[in-house]
């Protein structure tokens, strides 16, 4: 797989990886374009950093060739199905995010401050 960059009619590649030694049957995209998908004909399932160009996650998910792949709406877990009438989940590597993180503390502080005010009425 490689990256590349593309100014006018010159055209470089940027950064070239090995995703597998097997064919890719298969590909999928997440919703924000910050991953692909791809699934091989040994069943192995890849999820890979469009960005970085690095792999986040990899599992041999199947024992014939993968066929069918899709992210989750939120981008953190692969599904993917398979000749052999099965289908597997892939957790996505991907860290939190600041945005994730800070939406967490801010619910944790409402949560706090609605039971200080709940308590103190109690004792009033």
């Amino acid at each position: 797989m490689t990256c590349w960059r593309i100014d006018n009619d010159n055209i470089k590649p940027l950064k070239t990886i090995k995703v597998h030694g097997h064919p890719v049957t298969s590909t999928c995209q997440s919703k924000e374009g910050m991953f692909i998908g791809i699934g091989c004909s040994d069943g192995t399932v890849k999820i890979i950093n469009a960005r970085k160009l690095d792999i986040e996650s990899s599992k041999q998910a199947h024992e014939l060739p993968c066929t069918a792949l899709c992210f989750t709406p939120d981008s953190r877990f692969i599904i993917s199905g398979s000749v052999d009438a099965k289908y597997s989940f892939l957790q996505n590597t991907r860290p939190q995010g600041i945005f994730s993180l800070l939406s967490k503390f801010w619910l944790l502080g409402m949560l706090l401050a609605y039971l200080f005010i709940v308590i103190k009425d109690l004792f009033e």
